[in-house]
């Protein structure tokens, strides 16, 4: 089996409802580009459920990555573009949707 990249996900999640559809599609659309996506979504999120300790929580999946897909929408999220400057600084692989 061939190694696949790993991409994370960064995108709105606060104040959307349709989030969970929305992480899905930039997940399919990250794996037609051949990569295998870390949707944020989908972590056990195993914690107080503050927006703190998802953001810890995330930016620890994150940096198992080498890329990250930015997707429509993300500079309304204060998260995002966290990930987002952290990717920038770590020199990572930007796709943006």
């Amino acid at each position: 089996m061939q190694n696949k990249r790993l991409i994370y996900i960064a995108g709105a999640v606060t104040g959307t409802t349709d989030y969970i559809e929305r992480f899905e599609d930039a997940a399919y659309q990250a794996v037609l580009l051949k990569y295998l996506p870390i949707n944020p979504i989908e972590l056990p999120h195993n914690h107080d459920k503050s927006w703190e300790s998802y953001m810890k929580e995330t930016i620890i999946a994150m940096m198992r990555c080498e890329a990250i897909f930015m997707m429509k929408g993300w500079r309304q999220s204060k998260g995002a573009t966290i990930e987002h400057h952290l990717a920038k600084k770590l020199n990572y692989t930007i796709i943006y949707e």
